[in-house]
């Protein structure tokens, strides 16, 4: 069984797997636009499904909106 920390960082190596080939199969020579909107759909589910994080209020204090 994996540990915390390694399933984590496996997440967020898909994750960012994911958003590279949406970028590269929007830049292809040949587009592929339906494998990069899989790609995009793909990983907005797996960002809704993470829980919300705390925001700090002395940070968002500082924001300008």
């Amino acid at each position: 069984m994996a540990s915390i920390a390694r399933k984590q960082s496996l997440s967020r190596f898909s994750s960012e797997l994911l958003d590279e080939l949406s970028y590269c199969c929007q830049l292809a020579a040949n587009p592929r636009l339906r494998l990069a909107e899989l790609a995009d759909e793909l990983l907005y589910e797996r960002q809704s499904q993470l829980p919300e994080q705390v925001k700090d209020p002395e940070i968002l204090a500082l924001l300008p909106y």
